[in-house]
């Protein structure tokens, strides 16, 4: 959109990640993520580990996790939360605790 003159703003961009992962596009999620110049906050990650849940992919969700804590950010309730609730949804309770 930057090319037809429109500059999208971090807020809306963090918005259409949410709305990916609700949707269970963790691709297109993923590809948003990657290609702009957005900082990953703990806030993005927890809807893109919710976002493995729905499409029940505990091993993606478990890297990125792991990507995360590599790049400094620290894990919060709400993350742990969803990584909880993604090895619930994948019926691998042993990774739950």
């Amino acid at each position: 959109m930057k090319e037809d003159g429109y500059e999208i703003s971090e807020n809306i961009l963090k918005d259409v990640i949410d709305c990916c992962a609700r949707a269970g596009r963790m691709d297109r999620a993923l590809e948003l993520l990657d290609s702009k110049d957005l900082p990953a906050d703990q806030k993005i990650y927890t809807w893109m580990i919710k976002g493995f849940t729905v499409t029940q992919q505990l091993d993606r969700a478990l890297a990125l996790h792991t990507k995360m804590t590599s790049a400094g950010i620290e894990s919060t309730i709400a993350i742990y939360s969803a990584l909880i609730e993604c090895a619930v949804a994948n019926e691998q309770l042993e990774q739950a605790s």
